[in-house]
């Protein structure tokens, strides 16, 4: 039988961007990671912004799977604020170059509300069934998180609501996600469905610690870690001034890894650059130099044996729809402590798994940290604790077969 054609619209998180890339946070792995298992049933053609005037066309992912580079815009880097200027010039693009190559779909699946836009406008021009994951909401940002709103704010919950209304299926990836949408939005959700993301079992495992210590070259007792943007919502001010505290109550050696940001300085927004000269100053204000290890992007392949060299991985995000970083830590036995928001306060089993503490509290933080570094037993507890509920509840494979069997019923 032959294989149905699923088209994929990601805008803005281009899953071919190089490690350390603006562009390479959640959403472009949770693409690469459910279409590497999608496509044993689907075709799917990813479509994303082309900002490399040398970069091909077409490039394969994955056998089955192909990544198309869509000119809207300049063909260069440009700020995730200034997309939406360009998404009608991508709608029509796509759908020049899907009539060119005489390509029929039978499903349209997109991600954030860039690309949910340009795809209620293929599921209408196709007539063909939509499926959207948010990733993360406009509701949320303005008006929970008291964000700045942006020029095209006002545009971009007209679209979301727009989206939750008119797309066959809206995919949430935790119960507090779910809630967001219902709360927050004049929608009846009976097209919500509950898929939580998952983790690829396969790489994101426990590494044996000497052999994780040899292949990094790092060798240190007490070992914190943190993953993602170098931005501010990812709460990596908080960690810094927690590690402060700690420090004038733990006497023993005590190191915090950053693994995040392109050392190279190119490819980012001023947003992301000014932050990140903000926490080298932050580190040298507070005599951390000598504890702060800033490692820069580090291919993903290599991130277990970081995960398994640190004894606790931190999300001190004030905002994380899902938090895949935590559930890497999880699957590698690392425990968690994580900010009780959004996805995270679903992610992480308190007291079990890892530790929650209240957004934005740095105080809070700091006695999260001294009450399990200081006791290796609970520790160890929550480690083993944290790999039992990453493979029970956020396996990739199961990820996947819930989505397969909500693409059939709605290509059937």
């Amino acid at each position: 039988m032959n294989k149905r054609n699923i088209m994929m619209i990601s805008i803005h998180g281009d899953p071919t961007a190089g490690i350390g890339s603006e562009e390479q946070g959640g959403q472009p792995i949770y693409i690469k990671d459910i279409c590497r298992l999608l496509s044993r049933d689907f075709q799917i053609d990813i479509f994303t912004r082309k900002k490399n005037a040398f970069e091909a066309n077409i490039i394969e992912l994955f056998p089955g799977v192909n990544v198309i580079k869509v000119k809207a815009g300049p063909v260069k880097f440009i700020p995730k604020e200034n997309i939406y200027l360009y998404l009608n010039e991508f709608f029509m693009n796509t759908t020049r170059w899907i009539e060119q190559n005489k390509k029929e779909y039978s499903l349209v699946h997109s991600h954030y509300w860039y690309s949910g836009s340009v795809a209620l406008k293929l599921k209408d021009y196709f007539e063909i069934p939509m499926v959207h994951n948010c990733h993360s909401l406009g509701r949320v940002k303005y008006e929970i998180l008291k964000e700045d709103k942006p020029s095209f704010a006002d545009m971009r919950l007209l679209e979301e609501e727009l989206i939750l209304k008119r797309s066959n299926a809206i995919i949430a990836s935790t119960p507090q996600e779910v809630k967001n949408i219902l709360d927050l939005y004049n929608v009846t959700g009976e097209n919500i469905e509950l898929i939580r993301a998952g983790v690829n079992e396969r790489l994101f495992k426990p590494i044996e610690k000497t052999m994780a210590i040899k292949e990094i070259g790092l060798d240190f007792k007490n070992v914190i870690l943190f993953v993602g943007r170098i931005t501010k919502a990812k709460g990596l001010r908080i960690l810094i001034k927690a590690l402060a505290r700690v420090k004038r109550e733990f006497n023993k050696e005590l190191k915090l890894f950053i693994i995040g940001g392109d050392v190279s300085n190119t490819m980012h927004s001023e947003i992301e650059s000014s932050e990140k000269k903000y926490i080298k100053k932050l580190v040298n204000k507070t005599n951390l130099s000598d504890d702060v290890i800033f490692l820069g992007p580090v291919e993903r392949e290599k991130l277990p044996y970081y995960y398994s060299v640190a004894d606790i991985c931190v999300v001190p995000s004030l905002y994380e729809s899902f938090g895949l970083v935590a559930v890497e830590a999880m699957a590698c036995g690392t425990p968690v402590i994580a900010s009780k928001v959004g996805g995270l306060v679903h992610t992480i089993k308190n007291g079990y798994s890892g530790l929650h503490f209240v957004p934005g509290r740095s105080d809070l933080l700091a006695k999260r940290i001294l009450g399990i570094i200081t006791d290796s037993e609970r520790l160890k507890e929550m480690g083993v604790n944290a790999r039992i509920r990453a493979a029970r509840e956020f396996g990739l494979e199961r990820t996947v077969r819930q989505m397969k069997e909500l693409y059939e019923s709605l290509i059937f």
